[in-house]
């Protein structure tokens, strides 16, 4: 029986870090800017939305800026970060009991621990009509978590047309 000896491990080392960084370049594609900005995620396929499907899967819909984002406090893990959009004006809310606000609370994926292969990221400066859904444990801050959940400023009055043949 013949073994067979390398005579150097350092292709393999190599061989690794190339399909590593093929893996990674695979997965970091920014989503389509929004506007002249954008909110760079995964860029995985992603179902586009209409912007009525956008609005029947939000729980608020504004228009507005966001303002601050303050990083989360807390080590590792998927700790998010905390963003406020500066409302300009209040669209839509499924929940009627929800008043219109001058801001929104967000949760952001944080970039001090770990990140999720699907996380968008947005940056303070980025405006355009927001489409939230509700943070799933009811604590009052909505999700940005789709590059489609931000639409250009353009699409206002197509949004403020679905809004009205809601009955909203």
């Amino acid at each position: 029986m013949r073994t067979l000896r390398l005579k150097s491990a350092g292709w393999v080392s190599m061989a690794l870090a190339t399909c590593v960084s093929a893996a990674l370049m695979a997965c970091s594609s920014s989503p389509t800017p929004v506007s002249g900005q954008t909110a760079t995620g995964a860029g995985g396929m992603e179902a586009r939305m209409s912007l009525e499907q956008l609005v029947d899967s939000s729980a608020v819909v504004v228009m507005g800026t966001l303002d601050a984002i303050t990083p989360g406090a807390g080590t590792g893990g998927l700790t998010p970060d905390f963003g406020r959009v500066r409302v300009e004006e209040w669209l839509y809310a499924k929940d009627k009991s929800l008043k219109p606000a001058t801001e929104v609370g967000l949760l952001l994926p944080g970039k001090g621990g770990l990140i999720a292969s699907d996380s968008v990221f947005y940056t303070v400066g980025q405006r355009g009509i927001w489409f939230l859904r509700a943070e799933s444990g009811g604590g009052g801050r909505f999700l940005a978590d789709s590059s489609q959940r931000l639409q250009p400023i353009a699409s206002l009055e197509d949004v403020k047309r679905i809004v009205k043949s809601k009955g909203e």
